[in-house]
């Protein structure tokens, strides 16, 4: 009895282990779009835990094993599908013929064959279906087959029957729990993401924020990268918020930033860092104009944009534009209070 409990013990052990390290493989989530090749990949991680579970088995009579060698099937198949649970099958399959080399172990080998070549399809046959009824029919589609194959091995027989609602009771605790740590997992990622994006993006305009602008242009600088910075502020934007209102001020800051981020040229290069200052960071050798050319190309788009009001009345709109650019000593500090008085210089000029 005490060896069981150590086997139970070891079995449980292996899966909260397999699931937190499945759920690593990615930093994207397991059940995200995945290439062919890193599908292969948790095919073969799944199929070495699915060996690691085979060798901590439950023995009666030295002819039936409870483990839990499916769980990893079933969860590569309801998590990856594809081609995961045929790879996690073979491998496990294999594992088992290896163990004792007997014509019941090649008669295994051949049934996860064909359970794995099964699951290619009913994995995506299934993906339609609520989380938990794929879930089921998925596991029942593996276990069944299993048990016809131990029946028709052994007999029908009372004491065989009590054998296989423990081994399937056994396994579906496996699953469940298996399931649930790695949902757990997978939940915490996606939130961790999440925070991760919003820590990013200014949460109003949707592109990139004042921490963004700060890495990349630590980031450019380091690489000695000729950078230009252009800062831009919207003219008059306190008279707008004035006259039309704080809300109409959030959209036409919205506007100012779409219409700027949709030129190819300026697209997830431009950043807002605080009310209605943003910035535009270009590598120098990806300028195909002159500094000043493009200077005016964003004045241009700017100007010929305006912000049609709710009412259908237009606010113009115009921009001054401060220019910096990076040399060989320069730091992020010397770039910006540099672009800053240009930006204050082509702004007293708009108001002559």
């Amino acid at each position: 009895m005490f060896t069981i409990f150590k086997v139970i013990i070891s079995d449980f052990s292996i899966l909260i282990t397999a699931s937190y390290l499945f759920s690593k493989l990615t930093k994207k989530g397991v059940n995200s779009e995945l290439n062919f090749f890193k599908k292969i990949q948790f095919g073969i991680y799944s199929g070495i835990t699915g060996i690691l579970l085979l060798v901590f088995s439950i023995f009666f009579n030295n002819e039936f094993m409870i483990d839990l060698r499916l769980v990893p099937i079933v969860i590569c198949s309801f998590w990856v599908g594809g081609i995961s649970p045929f790879v996690a099958s073979v491998i496990i399959g294999s594992g088992r013929y290896f163990y004792d080399f007997s014509d019941k172990g090649f008669r295994f080998f051949i049934l996860y064959l064909l359970i794995g070549i099964s699951q290619i399809f009913i994995s995506h046959l299934f993906k339609e279906y609520s989380p938990a009824k794929r879930l089921f029919l998925i596991f029942a589609t593996i276990q069944i087959p299993v048990i016809l194959n131990f029946l028709s091995y052994l007999g029908n027989s009372w004491a065989n029957w009590l054998l296989i609602l423990a081994s399937v009771s056994y396994n579906t605790i496996g699953i469940i729990l298996n399931n649930q740590f790695l949902k757990d997992m997978e939940d915490r990622k996606v939130s961790y993401q999440k925070l991760e994006k919003a820590s990013t993006i200014d949460y109003l305009t949707k592109i990139p924020n004042r921490f963004s602008f700060d890495s990349q242009l630590k980031k450019d600088l380091s690489e000695q990268e000729s950078i230009i910075l252009f800062l831009l502020d919207i003219n008059n934007f306190k008279k707008i918020n004035d006259l039309y209102g704080h809300a109409t001020g959030d959209e036409v800051l919205i506007h100012f930033s779409a219409i700027l981020n949709e030129h190819p040229q300026i697209n997830s290069r431009i950043y807002r860092l605080g009310g209605d200052e943003f910035a535009i960071l270009l590598p120098k050798r990806d300028l195909h104009a002159s500094i000043e050319d493009f200077r005016f190309l964003i004045k241009s788009l700017i100007q010929e944009n305006p912000y049609v009001e709710e009412g259908y009345e237009l606010i113009p709109l115009s921009t001054s534009v401060g220019i910096g650019v990076s040399d060989v000593e320069s730091n992020n500090g010397l770039l910006y209070i540099s672009a800053d008085k240009d930006l204050y210089h082509d702004k007293a000029q708009h108001k002559i």
